[in-house]
C-alpha cells in the first residue's frame, strides 16, 4: 500500500516530525507546537492556492520550513534584532 506523504489531514506527521527533528536542539512545549501546527495548517491551505512552496512532503516541510527557522531563532544572541529574509521563493 502506498502512502501519500504529502497529505496529512490531521497533521500528526507534521507534529511528530517537528518534535523529533527539533528535540536534539531544544524541546518544544505544547503551546509552541500548537502555534506551529496552526501556522502549518494555514501554510497547507494557502499553498494549494498560491503555490508558496514546491516542497509538499510533510517531513520535508517540517524540516525545511520550520526546524531550520527555529534553529536560527534559538541560536541568535539575546537582545533586539532586525532580521531580513532574503528568500528567493514565491513568498
Amino acid at each position: 500500500m502506498m502512502i501519500n506523504r504529502a497529505v496529512d489531514p490531521d497533521h500528526r506527521d507534521f507534529v511528530r516530525t517537528l518534535r523529533n527533528q527539533f528535540a536534539t536542539i531544544r524541546l518544544l512545549d505544547d503551546r509552541e507546537v500548537s502555534l506551529l501546527e496552526t501556522h502549518y495548517r494555514l501554510f497547507v491551505r494557502w499553498n494549494r492556492i498560491l503555490n508558496l512552496s514546491s516542497v509538499r512532503d510533510v517531513e520535508a516541510v517540517a524540516v525545511r520550513h520550520y526546524c531550520e527557522s527555529l534553529f536560527v531563532a534559538v541560536n541568535l544572541p539575546a537582545g533586539a534584532w532586525r532580521i531580513v529574509d532574503l528568500g528567493s521563493g514565491a513568498g
